[in-house]
């Protein structure tokens, strides 16, 4: 799209600015729910494949978390989860739904690594995905970037925010962790898409606590919070589960990887733990 061949410094941030209206009239018939309107489920983006069923995992209008510790493949689980949704299937999840254009925003990451992921995207999709790297820009301006996107590529059903906690100054302030929700939850309503955002777990003890009040809040606020953290018994593989969800739980299942950085699900056998400790 336009947007992707632009630079950051070349946006136009006023024309970007909202202006609050002065004198705003409230009409509550706008926020009402109204119990005679036909019940419409929301669309599901992407499913785990269980035995005998699908367990839906993230839908369309709403945001979700994937938390765990440094180091512990969140990038990597979000490389299989970005495949599933552009390819309608992989080992362990299977999307059926009809906006496949995704986009990435990187907060974290170098040229380098952002340019790796997106490689090893097409090489497992055939498909050069939206990706952005915004370090070191301004939290306004990382929303601002966000915004400008979803405005020209009204198709985008899915948008990943990896790592949402640079989207904030303190991520212990409880008044920025409201506003960037409220931020997000007004992008999902107008642009009918799905955030997922990415955050780490406290570094304390053995807590699997999101970080901070943004974690606090995120939880509340999101219908699926998904967790990864390294298996204790082979550390080549990482555990990912559910947990917390609004619906059904799926099962845990196992991720991994090759040397090239493509990931591969598994499920984990029933007597996986017991084998390994007898060895």
């Amino acid at each position: 799209s336009e947007f992707i061949t632009m630079s950051v410094d070349k946006i136009d941030l006023e024309a970007l600015r909202v202006v609050e209206p002065i004198d705003e009239i409230i009409d509550l018939e706008q926020f009402k729910i109204n119990p005679n309107d036909k019940l419409i489920e929301p669309v599901p983006i992407l499913s785990v494949k269980e035995r005998y069923n699908y367990i839906s995992l993230m839908n369309e209008g709403n945001i979700s978390l994937v938390q765990g510790a440094a180091k512990s493949r969140k990038t990597t689980l979000l490389k299989s989860i970005w495949e599933a949704i552009i390819t309608g299937e992989n080992n362990k999840l299977i999307s059926n739904y009809n906006r496949r254009k995704i986009a990435v925003f990187d907060t974290e990451q170098s040229k380098y690594y952002c340019q790796k992921a997106v490689m090893v995207i097409k090489s497992m999709t055939g498909v050069d995905i939206d990706y952005f790297k915004i370090v070191g820009t301004s939290n306004t301006l990382k929303m601002k970037i966000v915004e400008k996107y979803l405005e020209l590529n009204p198709d985008v059903g899915f948008i990943t925010l990896d790592n949402i906690v640079h989207f904030v100054t303190d991520f212990n302030n409880q008044a920025e962790a409201t506003n960037i929700i409220q931020w997000e939850q007004g992008l999902v309503d107008k642009y009918n898409t799905h955030i997922c955002n990415v955050l780490h777990e406290n570094s304390s003890g053995e807590s699997t606590k999101a970080k901070g009040h943004l974690g606090t809040l995120l939880v509340n606020a999101c219908d699926t919070i998904i967790r990864i953290e390294k298996d204790k018994s082979d550390k080549s593989k990482s555990i990912v589960s559910p947990k917390e969800m609004r619906g059904l739980e799926f099962n845990p299942f196992h991720l991994e990887m090759d040397m090239q950085g493509i990931p591969y699900l598994s499920d984990i056998p029933e007597d996986y733990n017991k084998k390994i400790t007898r060895y």
